[in-house]
Formats: structure tokens, C-alpha cells, sequence
């Protein structure tokens, strides 16, 4: 899935007059608030190409902000590189003195009150960050490219009430994946998070996935399950509906919502759609998934009681069911394709629901969907380490060697050659 961006843009960074004073909300001795916004997550699993099997995360495009007491801090990356690959400037040149090397392009940062404001523009892409004193946002979008449109935003504020509230969006829109096996019209999810003296309220939490192809076949989830050809069936069952040969090993699923409450904070998850399917990363095969659509929200440091709080239910949004496999891996053959159907289709015959009202929702063929079977670029994050340390031997080599030549000039180099 390609999101490539050919052309950089130009980073501007404003000054503001006058510095804003830190965070108000004095009902609160500290507090924390991490808000992230993705609307495109990969994570890849390549056994033997790590010394540790596990996944390697990279985000093709998101937004982060951090908000405390005395400090706020926004982050926008499209594609994110990774922590350590973001820090790993500004680490060499304070090692090294120097400051030679360059920052992430694609990358904005604004921290309060040094920085401000950040903006970078490039083609189709355009990512922001703003932070203040009681405030902070940032925003990535990539919009007609041919993998399709992302958006990420986060934010998070003091309010008029000396409350806390955090604010993240994520979205995709117009992808294919899977050689066009798979697409998705539109995924898109919103959460957000008040906190008050009297506890942490779930004040909206809803993800709606729209236009979902797979297999030339029309999906779409409700309520009451997954909707195939009209008709409203059991999660996991495409009752009635001709099987398209599709790649063994590929699997369609929602996750979340979820949350995780604590004594001192809690961390709120969204809704969001997961695909994954086998591939091949540098000649190994891998298992790729692709979590599209997720917000993310995290409340630390704040010492007042957790209110349970469920999320404020709205008629007019189709809620997103808690980890359902909407498709499961079958053969490649169509024969063996309609055979398996054929068999989920008696197994959930018997309580497949009909179509009635309320939630069943009807979605036509999505038609110029654009289709990339590419994988995305593998995130290489726990090399870099290894790469900065790189970086700064070959400075202090570099340094040493200009010294001892001064030192020797003039004289027998050969004891240099040795060394």
C-alpha cells in the first residue's frame, strides 16, 4: 500500500509575541493526557529476521499530543519513523557538537513555549502541530494519493471549567489491499475523553466502517452483525453468498472498543478494522497486519476517583461490534472457496437473523477503489540504536583521524597505518 510523497515541503515555524503561562485546572495537583490519532497502522511479524520474533510497527501517517502540567507537546509524522529515529539528531549532534545531521523531514514538533507552531506541506500531504500553555493539537492528513486518504488529529485542552478534555480522530478512506481482494470505502473513528474532579467520562466513543468490498462481494457491519448482500447475518458467516477465491491466510476483523481503568488513570481505546494476511518482507515470509481507523487516548497522574462512565450512545452511528471476524481464511480454489462457505453457511443457518430495521444498513458496490498490493516500508526501529551509535563513532573516527594527521605531518606515517 503506497502513500509515497515525491515532493518535501517547506517547514515554517511562528513565534508568538508573548510565552502563555503553563496549564491552569488548579483542582488538580499533576496531570497527564496522551492523545493519538492513526489512521494507518502496519505491523509486520518476520520470523527469523529479528533476533526476537515479534512486530515491527510502522505508521504510515499520525498525530500525538501530550499535555501536563507544565508542558505541551504535539507530534505529526507521515510516514512515523519511530521514537529513536525522530530523537536520533538531535542525540548525535549533542554528542558529537556539531550539527551536520539533518532533521526527519516529514516530521513536526511543537513543544510550549519553544516552538509553538510547526507546519509542513508537501504534495498532497500536510501535517501541523500547535502547541500553548493550556492547549495542544496536531494534525496529518494525506489526501489523493494512490494509497488512498489518511487522517490522523489529537488534541487536548483546559477548558472553560478547569476541566481536562482530549480530543483524537482517525480515518481512512479509498484503499485496497491485498492485490484489490479487499476494499475499503471508508473507516473512520472518533474518542473522546473529559476528566473532572469527580472522575474520567467516556464522552463519545464510535467508529463507522462504510463500503467494504471483499472479494467483489458488498460488506458491511451494523448492529446486528455483518450485513452480505443485503441481508443481515451471524458474525463470521456469509450465509447465501457465492464464495470468491481469495488468498488462504486472509482475515477481516474489528477490534476494540476497549479501556483500562486505574486508581490513578486510565488508557481508551477506539473501534478500528484489521486486516491481515501472509506477505514477504526482504525475501522471508511474514505476516502482515493493517489496523486501519484508531484513536487512542491515555489519562495519568490525576488523584481523584474513576467514574465509570459508558459511552453516550447515538442512534445515527453504526457501532462497530467488539472483535468479530467478519471473514475467515479459506482455499484458493473456488471449488473448495464455495465448498467452506457452503459449510459456514448450514453451521450459522439456524440463527442467522433476518433483515429487519433499526441498524441493517445497505451498501452498493464501491466502484474506483484504487488498488496497491504493495506492502508497506518495513520500520526498521530496533536498528536504530545501533545506526546512531554508528553515527557518532564515524564522527569522533572522523575527528581523531583530522587530529593525528596535524600532529604527524611532516613525519613517518606508517605508525598511523597500523592503528
Amino acid at each position: 500500500m503506497a502513500l509515497g510523497v515525491v515532493a518535501l515541503g517547506v517547514l515554517t515555524v511562528a513565534h508568538p509575541p508573548a510565552v502563555r503561562a503553563q496549564a491552569a485546572a488548579p483542582q488538580f495537583a499533576s496531570f497527564s493526557l496522551l492523545a493519538r490519532g492513526t489512521g494507518l497502522d502496519s505491523l509486520y511479524e518476520v520470523p527469523g529476521l529479528l533476533p526476537v520474533d515479534r512486530f515491527v510497527e510502522s505508521s504510515a501517517l499520525f498525530s500525538e499530543v501530550a499535555l501536563e502540567r507544565t508542558r505541551a507537546t504535539g507530534l505529526a509524522a507521515a510516514p512515523n519513523p519511530g521514537s529513536t529515529a525522530l530523537s536520533a539528531p538531535g542525540l548525535i549532534d549533542g554528542f558529537s557538537g556539531t550539527t551536520d545531521v539533518p532533521d526527519y523531514p516529514l516530521a513536526v514538533r511543537a513543544e510550549h513555549p519553544v516552538t509553538p507552531e510547526a507546519r509542513v506541506s508537501a504534495a498532497t500531504l500536510t501535517i501541523s502541530a500547535r502547541a500553548q500553555g493550556d492547549s495542544v493539537s496536531a494534525e496529518a492528513r494525506q489526501a489523493g494519493a494512490s494509497g488512498g486518504d489518511v487522517e490522523g488529529t489529537a488534541a487536548a485542552d483546559v477548558r472553560a471549567d478547569d476541566s481536562l478534555g482530549a480530543r483524537a480522530t482517525a480515518s481512512a478512506s479509498n484503499l485496497g489491499v491485498a492485490g484489490g481482494v479487499v476494499a475499503v470505502g471508508s473507516v473512520r473513528s472518533v474518542l473522546e475523553v473529559a476528566i473532572r474532579p469527580d472522575g474520567i467520562e467516556v464522552v463519545e466513543s464510535r467508529t463507522v466502517i462504510s463500503e467494504l468490498v471483499v472479494g467483489g462481494v458488498p460488506v458491511g457491519l451494523g448492529e446486528d452483525g455483518v450485513i452480505v448482500a443485503n441481508e443481515v447475518l451471524d458474525l463470521g458467516v456469509l450465509g447465501g453468498v457465492p464464495g470468491p477465491a481469495l488468498p488462504s491466510g486472509l482475515t477481516i476483523r474489528t477490534a476494540g472498543p476497549t479501556e483500562e481503568r486505574t486508581e490513578r488513570g486510565a488508557v481508551f481505546t477506539s473501534g478500528s478494522l484489521i486486516v491481515e494476511m501472509p506477505g514477504q518482507v526482504m525475501g522471508r515470509h511474514a505476516k502482515l497486519r493493517l489496523v486501519l481507523g484508531e484513536a487512542s487516548i491515555a489519562v495519568g497522574s490525576v488523584p481523584s476517583p474513576i467514574r465509570p462512565a459508558a459511552p453516550r450512545p447515538n442512534p445515527n452511528i453504526i457501532a462497530v461490534p467488539v472483535a468479530a471476524s467478519i471473514f475467515t481464511p479459506i482455499a484458493d480454489a473456488p471449488s473448495a472457496a464455495g465448498a467452506a462457505l457452503g459449510a459456514a453457511t448450514q453451521v450459522g443457518a439456524a440463527s442467522a437473523p433476518t433483515s429487519t430495521s433499526g441498524a441493517s444498513v445497505t451498501n452498493p458496490p464501491t466502484a474506483g477503489i484504487p488498488v496497491s498490493s504493495a506492502l508497506p516500508v518495513l520500520d526498521f526501529r530496533p536498528v536504530y540504536p545501533w545506526l546512531a551509535a554508528l553515527g557518532a563513532g564515524a564522527i569522533w573516527l572522523r575527528r581523531w583521524l583530522a587530529r593525528a594527521v596535524r600532529e604527524t605531518r611532516g613525519s613517518d606515517l606508517r605508525p598511523l597505518w597500523r592503528w
